[in-house]
């Protein structure tokens, strides 16, 4: 074989190589944990301090998502497969415990306020 050849051959294999290890990565597994705290809200104290030192950690692992929201009044999850399009909310308020089993549609009614929802990023 001939050196150019032999030359090429390994200077290919080299970029595939390194597009490999810089190329993006599909994510399996996420957890995100969030901290909440209500600055302020003029319309109704007693709302933004019953939830200010509330938790939210939301985890997606593969077509599986689970959203918990814990805070003094009392805790929410929401587990929710994007392949079926069903899932179900927990609820746990003032000791009562309340399971709502949801189709495709369900979620979708409920996150329309959230359909057009736009982040804007600024130097703050």
């Amino acid at each position: 074989m001939n050196i150019v050849k032999k030359i090429v051959i390994i200077f290919l294999g080299t970029c595939c190589f390194f597009y490999e290890a810089i190329s993006q990565k599909v994510l399996k597994e996420l957890t995100l944990n969030y901290n909440i705290s209500i600055e302020s809200v003029d319309e109704d104290p007693a709302l933004s301090k019953s939830l200010d030192g509330a938790t939210l950690s939301v985890s997606i692992k593969g077509s599986d998502s689970r959203a918990d929201m814990i805070s003094s009044l009392g805790s929410e999850s929401n587990l929710y497969d994007s392949k079926t399009g069903k899932g179900f909310i927990l609820k746990e308020y003032s000791g009562q415990k309340l399971m709502i089993t949801m189709n495709r549609e369900n979620w979708m009614q409920k996150n329309k306020y959230f359909q057009n929802l736009k982040f804007n990023i600024d130097n703050k």
